[in-house]
């Protein structure tokens, strides 16, 4: 029973720091630093608890709900790649490019044609927010 209210717990933590990070999405200088301030931690306690709950780091987290935040707009055809590159916080298109196709496993542009013809799309790494798995069960 407390293993299901500390799963609760972890949930609602990792829900709260996704929410500070979109509500600063648009700050590409919104970082670690800003997100474990907001949180009431310090960059290494927010560190070690990110990682323990999830397997990455603060910095992975962070860019991963950018990367689902993109994702969504290209869904939508909110605006061009480049423009959906800013909006999601990255300081330049290229490197939203390179971060997008190393997650998702293939382009923004890619993925916008394959949506197009296919709505039903499923990529892998969607589901941002997965705790990890308990191997000690």
């Amino acid at each position: 029973m407390s293993t299901v209210n500390r799963e609760s717990k972890d949930e609602q933590f990792l829900h709260r720091l996704e929410q500070l990070v979109k509500d600063h999405l648009e700050e590409e200088d919104f970082g670690v630093n800003e997100l474990a301030g907001a949180a009431g931690y310090s960059r290494s306690q927010l560190h070690r608890k990110i990682k323990s709950l999830l397997g990455h780091s603060a910095s992975v987290f962070i860019r991963r709900i950018r990367l689902k935040e993109a994702l969504e707009m290209l869904k939508h055809d909110e605006a061009t790649t480049s423009e959906i590159a800013y909006r999601v916080g990255f300081h330049s298109p290229s490197y939203f490019h390179r971060c997008f196709h190393r997650y998702y496993g293939m382009t923004p542009g890619e993925f916008k044609e394959s949506y197009t013809r296919d709505p039903h799309l499923e990529l892998p790494g969607e589901q941002t927010l997965s705790l990890k798995k308990n191997t000690s069960t």
